[in-house]
């Protein structure tokens, strides 16, 4: 019996001990990697730390521990933005992200990470991108979108099914046409903002979306 209990007490520690070490890597990981984003431009925006049990009382020390980073904005050259969205790939926190794309990075970053707790995202871009990527954020609120030049067809084609989104922008290219048919992809929607619009063609194919409430259209004179 007294064997017994002292083999169950060794097996228990060894066990909290492992879960310990697992547990000190991975912050330890976790925080050289925050630091290492900031390093190369990343601008991160971080949760408060407070416990849900201890609300303002949650000790200074405990608060720096548990923080996490919730958002991001991005505006670099091609090297660095490729480094850092493949470090913000390893942080499933991120639920708001701003990305600003040159018209080389546009072209060549065709595949972006998954984020799954992502609720808003607003990207600037030089160039077409893919955004197959947010099929992996059912969460999307909120999606921004814009270009110089105006969003193409192609570009707003790449946009997957988004079952939360509540609000979209974007500005449209002279030739956007079929490209607005991207809204019956947004079963939620119910705020659409829309600018640049110069082709009446494009308003005739704006699909029905029952659950708008408010829309505002920017025409060219």
């Amino acid at each position: 019996m007294s064997l017994r209990f002292r083999l169950r007490t060794f097996l228990i520690w060894a066990t909290l001990i492992c879960l310990g070490g697992v547990f000190v890597f991975e912050f330890r990981n976790a925080r050289e990697n925050v630091q290492q984003l900031e390093r190369l431009g990343a601008k991160l925006h971080y949760s408060n730390g407070k416990l849900w049990l201890l609300g303002e009382w949650t000790p200074p020390f405990i608060r720096n521990s548990v923080r996490r980073p919730v958002g991001a904005d991005i505006d670099s050259d091609i090297g660095s933005t490729k480094e850092i969205l493949t470090r913000l790939d390893r942080i499933r926190t991120i639920e708001k992200l701003s990305l600003s794309l040159n018209s080389s990075s546009a072209d060549r970053l065709l595949d972006l990470p998954r984020f799954p707790r992502l609720r808003e995202f607003h990207l600037k871009s030089g160039g077409d991108v893919n955004l197959g990527f947010l099929e992996y954020s059912p969460r999307l609120e909120m999606l921004k979108l814009y270009c110089p030049e105006g969003c193409t067809d192609a570009f707003l084609k790449t946009i997957p099914s988004l079952p939360a989104l509540r609000y979209f922008e974007t500005n449209l290219s002279v030739d956007t046409i079929d490209g607005l048919g991207v809204l019956t992809k947004m079963p939620t929607l119910s705020e659409l903002d829309l600018w640049n619009v110069s082709s009446s063609e494009s308003l005739e194919k704006l699909p029905p979306v029952p659950t708008l409430q408010n829309c505002r259209i920017q025409c060219w004179d």
